[in-house]
C-alpha cells in the first residue's frame, strides 16, 4: 500500500503538473471569493492531474495581490461589460439559472477573470520553466529532509533521467 501511495506522490511531481497547479491557483485567487468562480476552477484543480500544494499555495499568494489590483479589474470589467454588442447576450446570459452565483455582471469578478485568464498562459509558461529547471532539484532535496522523507525504508525523489543535465 504505501507503494503505491508512493508513486502517487511521485507521479504529480512532474514541471507540468507542478505548472498547471500554480496556474489554476493563481486564477483562483485573482477571482473574488463571494462569486462561484474561484470554486468551480477548485474543482477543476482537484479534477486535473495539477499539483495540489502547488496550487493551494499559488492561491494564498495571489489572493494578497488581487486587492491591489482592484482598480485595473475594475476598468476592465468595466469595459467588457459595457459592450453594446454583448449586452443581448449578457442580459440573457444572466438570467438563466445559477448564473447569477457567478456573479457575472460584477465589473471586478468580470475583470479579474478576464486578468487572470489572460495572465495563464505567460504564468505557466513562466512556472513550468522554472521547475523544469530548479523545482525537481528543490523537491529532491526537501525529499531528503526527515520531516518530508516520512516513509520508513522509503528512497527521497529521484530526477528522472531526461531532466538531468548536472
Amino acid at each position: 500500500m504505501l507503494g503505491n501511495f508512493k508513486t502517487t506522490i511521485n507521479g504529480i511531481n512532474t514541471p507540468h503538473q507542478l505548472a498547471l497547479g500554480v496556474t489554476i491557483g493563481a486564477v483562483i485567487g485573482m477571482v473574488p471569493k463571494d462569486s462561484a468562480i474561484p470554486y468551480l476552477f477548485a474543482l477543476l484543480l482537484l479534477l486535473s492531474r495539477g499539483n495540489l500544494l502547488c496550487g493551494i499555495l499559488s492561491a494564498v499568494c495571489f489572493s494578497f495581490l488581487s486587492p491591489i489590483l482592484d482598480p485595473l479589474s475594475h476598468a476592465t470589467g468595466l469595459k467588457a461589460l459595457t459592450v453594446t454588442a454583448w449586452q443581448p447576450f449578457l442580459a440573457e446570459f444572466v438570467s438563466r439559472p445559477f448564473i447569477p452565483w457567478l456573479r457575472i455582471e460584477n465589473t471586478i469578478v468580470t475583470g479579474s477573470l478576464i486578468i487572470s485568464l489572460l495572465a495563464s498562459l505567460p504564468l505557466y509558461a513562466v512556472s513550468n520553466i522554472y521547475f523544469r529547471l530548479w523545482g525537481i532539484r528543490m523537491l529532491e532535496r526537501l525529499s531528503r529532509l526527515k520531516i518530508f522523507g516520512g516513509f520508513k525504508n522509503e528512497t527521497p525523489i529521484t530526477i528522472p533521467d531526461a531532466l538531468a543535465t548536472d
